[in-house]
């Protein structure tokens, strides 16, 4: 069994919480909106981090949230309270237990409203990483030569982000270290705004694990394939199927880029193979910060080399206690293949025994529009958390670079009735 708690620490004075409060039954129903988490998962672009806000109906037939009431847990303000919501999971046999935080931010009051008629409120939550939107890059924090491993560890320091987020040099590694030649065209940027254009050109993404920022490429190092999240779909006869839908399947040729054109034309790099293949698929980027260009055709070629060819995109729908332990960038790997019936009166036929053309011993149904090997290696680049129904749905990017390294070494052998395909006799009972 799951339940969302949603706990509220309020401010009682400009700088001092008070301790946190629980007010999961104030909450209604359908009164948490869904939680999604994202990365590269905007069609056409790149992307990097991005953290959906939060959205809550209270009751508040007692006054629980205004403000400048004696009956509220407010204080001092509402404003920059923080909000938690734990997934609490009850084992049914044991009822042990066990939590895991779903969201944390702090309450935007400016969009606090209220329904009178209805005693309810209307709260909503930024995520933490929406001080990246309200805080700027300072003039002059970074120098010429400084190397972006450094300067994003520079705009990543300031304090009030260091206040709400745990920041490392350790745990920044991008996979482009360049040195920054320009780097008065950073200065008085929103962090955001400095954020996508350093990890663009760094072929990087960022994280937030915990609440501490983690920067690397758009691979977890070391990622082992045996700790693959395992979705299995409607054709996996071994009645295991934890996937509830799977949609928006496609090539990936909308995340497909082999030409970058970057600072204007100043330099072009483009993969002639995959252009002969698919045609012209140009990006454009603007990185005022870097100018030598040798750093730009570094900056274009790592583009150009993890996005020249197609990788197929989807999306699963899964009970959120299947992905429950699961993070972006995560291994996937779907079971998912073509759902095979005999012909109404028969068994399966005998591999090796059956006869081609036999019509006593005819080949099965394949039924289904698209079969997904369970060999091929998929990640994840978005995760969007429903409350109200217990559901999931990530959405998956074929790993790699080149049209042949997203898959899995060894692949899961395809169960048939009681038989397994390549171990035993395709169908035997």
């Amino acid at each position: 069994m799951r339940v969302e708690q949603v706990f509220i620490t309020p401010l009682v004075s400009n700088d001092t919480y008070g301790d946190e409060i629980e007010v999961s039954k104030y909450v209604r129903i359908d009164g948490i909106s869904k939680i999604k988490r994202s990365i590269d998962s905007t069609d056409y672009s790149l992307g990097v981090y991005r953290f959906s806000d939060l959205k809550l109906k209270c009751e508040n037939s007692r006054g629980t949230f205004n403000e400048d009431d004696s009956r509220s847990i407010f204080p001092f303000t509402r404003d920059k309270a923080k909000v938690r919501v734990v997934a609490l999971m009850i084992n049914p046999d044991t009822f042990a237990t066990e939590t895991k935080v779903q969201f944390e931010g702090i309450i935007n009051d400016e969009a606090t409203r209220q329904n009178i008629t209805d005693d309810t409120v209307k709260l909503t939550a930024l995520s933490k990483d929406s001080v990246f939107r309200t805080t700027q890059v300072p003039a002059g924090i970074i120098s010429a030569g400084t190397t972006a491993k450094n300067a994003l560890f520079l705009i990543l320091s300031q304090a009030s982000i260091t206040n709400l987020l745990t920041v490392d040099i350790n745990n920044i590694d991008p996979v482009l270290d360049f040195e920054i030649d320009t780097p008065s065209e950073l200065d008085n940027l929103e962090v955001r705004e400095a954020l996508d254009l350093l990890l663009a050109a760094s072929s990087s993404v960022l994280l937030l694990e915990s609440d501490t920022i983690f920067i690397h490429g758009r691979e977890k190092p070391d990622e082992d394939e045996a700790d693959a999240l395992q979705l299995r779909g409607r054709g996996e006869l071994s009645n295991n199927a934890n996937i509830i839908s799977i949609t928006a399947y496609n090539t990936g040729k909308q995340r497909q880029f082999n030409s970058v054109r970057l600072n204007d034309g100043a330099v072009v790099i483009e993969d002639s193979a995959s252009v002969f293949e698919y045609g012209l698929k140009q990006i454009e980027f603007d990185f005022p910060f870097a100018n030598d260009l040798d750093t730009l055709r570094d900056i274009g070629q790592e583009i150009a080399d993890e996005f020249r060819y197609p990788k197929v995109e989807l999306k699963a729908r899964v009970p959120t206690e299947v992905s429950e332990d699961s993070d972006l960038l995560d291994l996937v790997r779907v079971d998912a293949p073509l759902l095979k019936k005999p012909i109404p009166g028969d068994f399966f036929p005998v591999y090796g025994a059956a006869i081609y053309g036999d019509s006593e011993t005819p080949y099965p149904l394949t039924l289904g529009s698209v079969g997904i090997s369970n060999k091929t290696k998929f990640k994840i680049i978005e995760i969007e958390d429903d409350a109200r129904s217990f559901q999931t749905i990530l959405k998956l990017r074929q790993f790699g670079k080149f049209t042949n390294d997203g898959v899995f070494e060894f692949a899961i052998p395809a169960i048939y009735g009681t038989a397994v395909y390549g171990d035993s006799g395709y169908g035997v009972t």
